[in-house]
Parts: C-alpha cells; structure tokens; sequence
C-alpha cells in the first residue's frame, strides 16, 4: 500500500563508481543530514541529485535538491547552532557535514546558485593501496 501522505522524492544519481577514504558511520551521518535538510527546507516535491565525479585522487560529490537559493549569510553556513531564520531542525546538521568531512581528509562546501549544492571533496582508493580491500 503507497502512503500517500510522503512526499514525492525523485533521486537520481550517476553510476561513477568509486572507492573513497571514509568512516562508515560518518557517511551515514552524513546523508542522513542532507536528506533531512532536503526534507524540511526544500520544495514539497523533492528532486534530490547526486553527481559523483572522479579524478586521480579525489571524489567529488555534488548533491542538490533543487530547492531555493539561500538569502542567508554564506560564510555561517556550517557553524554550529547556525539556523538562518528556520524554526526547524537544530542548527547542527550542516556543522557534522563540515567536521565530519575534514575529519576523513576531505573538503566540503556549499554553492549558492539557483539552489545549494553541497560539494563533498574525499580521497580515492586506487588501485595498489596497501589498506585497500
């Protein structure tokens, strides 16, 4: 039986595969927080996008949801507590993001185009590393 009280969540990701440096529960943390905030503050149709690109080294994950762009101070996004004029969620989503991503040796950042994108930068495994399974 559908419930038709959800909303509508269209994803789409691309089929680069690609092995990264990461802590499992991190990532987890991770993607539970972006869908959350797709969920609260995005349009009621969601249309979440996962682009995943690699090179040499690095992974490059671009995640949007197509929602608005933000009118917000950018250089606050990501510090705790942040919440910009939201009575929802608690202002620490976007700051585990952050320290969670620098933790594992990566870069995370967020564009502000038509809508936020939320670039998450982590270390590849290529073939030949030692602690590679």
């Amino acid at each position: 039986m559908i419930h038709r009280d959800f909303p509508i969540i269209k994803l789409t990701i691309n089929d680069d595969k690609s092995d990264v440096w990461a802590d499992e529960f991190a990532l987890k943390i991770i993607f539970k927080n972006l869908f959350e905030n797709s969920i609260n503050h995005g349009p009621a149709t969601k249309n979440i996008h996962i682009k995943i690109e690699s090179t040499k080294d690095l992974v490059h994950l671009a995640y949007t949801d197509h929602g608005q762009s933000f009118a917000g101070n950018m250089n606050k996004l990501g510090e705790l507590f942040y919440k910009y004029q939201s009575p929802q969620g608690t202002g620490i989503g976007l700051y585990l993001i952050k320290n969670l991503t620098t933790k594992m040796g990566g870069h995370f950042q967020i564009e502000n185009n038509d809508s936020l994108i939320f670039k998450l930068i982590l270390t590849k495994v290529r073939d030949g590393d030692d602690d590679a399974q």
